[in-house]
Parts: C-alpha cells; structure tokens; sequence
C-alpha cells in the first residue's frame, strides 16, 4: 500500500507453547515487477512459526488448534477491512464473535438454528394441513346437509307416489264398483224384460199395451248400456 516492495506481519501469541513460551507467527510479503506494465506484478507470501519456515496449511492447523480462525476478521482485521466490519448487522456481529472465540459453542448454535428453522418449517406446514383439513370438513358438513336434503326430497317424492297409487286406486275400485252396480241394473232390466214379456203372452195382453212395455225395457236396457260404457270408459282414463 505505501509503494514497497516487500513486508512483512508478525503477531507473537502469549502461551501458545506452553506456559511461559509465546509462539511468533510471522508472514513475509514480496512484489516484483515481472514485466513492463502493472499487469506483470507478482507477490509471494512466506509463512515462519518461531523462525521457521512452514507452509500455510501447517500454520492454519496449528491455528485451529488453539481456537483462532485466521479467516475471521474478527481475530485479524486489516485495516482496509475496518469499514466493512462495521457495516455487519448485529446478529451477524454475534455470530462472527462467536465463531471467533467459541468455535465448539458456535458450530452448536448453527445446529441450533437450522433446528429451529426446520421447527419453523414444520409449524407452518403443520398450521397448513390443519386449515386444509378444517376447510375439508366445512365442505364435508356442507355436503352432508345437502345429501340429508336429497334424502328428504326422495322420500317426500315416494310418500307422494304411494298416495297417488293409493288414490288412484281407491278411484277405480269407486268406478269398479259403480260399474258392477251399472251392470246388475242392465242384467236386471233384461230379466224384467223377459219376465214382463213372458207374463204378456201367457195372459193375452193386448199387442199395444205389450209393445208400450217393451219399449220401456228397450229404453230402460238402452239407458242401462250407455251408462256401462261411460262407466267403461271413465275406468280406463284413471288407469292410464
């Protein structure tokens, strides 16, 4: 940044080796100019742990080991990085303090939340299914009140039916009745007829006072005819 070169970062961490042995992790930086434009710039990082030499993986692990995350900005915060630590919002600031000295607690508190938020999930799938299933049964109540009216409809029609039938029935048997009366005048009105003209004969009665009867019976069994037709007739328009 100020135009050099090369650098470098030392940090000497109290009882890292023990009481009373510090650990001095020191990081050396180079730049060089490899060609003619800035494009050409090449830098190297060289790592040491108490003057030695170890690669960058030795020095991440022998970091975790003592509970420091070197990613973490809240353990090594450059100050270029300032402006954006300050910009986290607090539960972000929570968990990156966390995450820096308490990584066992805080690798917990991320199962935590993730249970919470599948216990959250859950809920609402649960809250859900209950107003499905309320919803199901208000439609269910509301079906079954209109089959309960079906129900009632077909019965009313059946009653309905069984009363015609009924009806209809006491009506031809009026009319059977009333025609099987008909018929017995009819048949008495020709055994009238007979008898009157069997007794004209026997006695001598004169011819016009013979042919006055029989006109009577003949009117009376004409009558008697009509009425049995439309009898007849009457019958068989109930029954249709």
């Amino acid at each position: 940044r100020k135009g050099c070169n090369s650098g470098f970062v030392e940090i000497e961490l109290r009882d890292a080796d023990g009481p009373g042995k510090n650990l001095v992790v020191r990081v050396d930086l180079k730049r060089e100019q490899s060609g003619a434009h800035a494009s050409g710039v090449k830098s190297s990082q060289t790592y040491f742990l108490n003057g030695i030499k170890t690669p960058i993986s030795k020095v991440k692990e022998r970091m975790k080991s003592l509970n420091i995350a070197i990613d973490n900005m809240l353990q090594f915060l450059p100050q270029d990085k300032v402006a954006s630590f300050t910009q986290l919002k607090p539960t972000e600031l929570l968990k990156e303090t966390m995450r820096a000295t308490l990584p066992d607690q805080f690798d917990e508190l991320q199962e935590l939340v993730e249970m919470s938020q599948r216990q959250k999930e859950l809920a609402q799938g649960k809250d859900g299914k209950e107003q499905e299933l309320k919803k199901l049964e208000h439609m269910n109540e509301a079906l079954q009140a209109d089959v309960e009216r079906l129900q009632e409809y077909q019965d009313d029609e059946k009653r309905k039916g069984q009363l015609m039938a009924k009806g209809l029935w006491l009506r031809v048997l009026a009319y059977k009745q009333e025609m099987d009366a008909k018929m017995n005048e009819y048949n008495q009105a020709k055994e009238d007829k007979k008898a009157k003209s069997k007794a004209a004969k026997e006695a001598h009665v004169p011819i016009q006072a013979l042919s006055a009867s029989v006109d009577v019976l003949k009117e009376g069994e004409k009558k008697a005819k009509a009425e049995f037709t439309e009898t007849g007739k009457r019958v068989a328009k109930a029954t249709r």
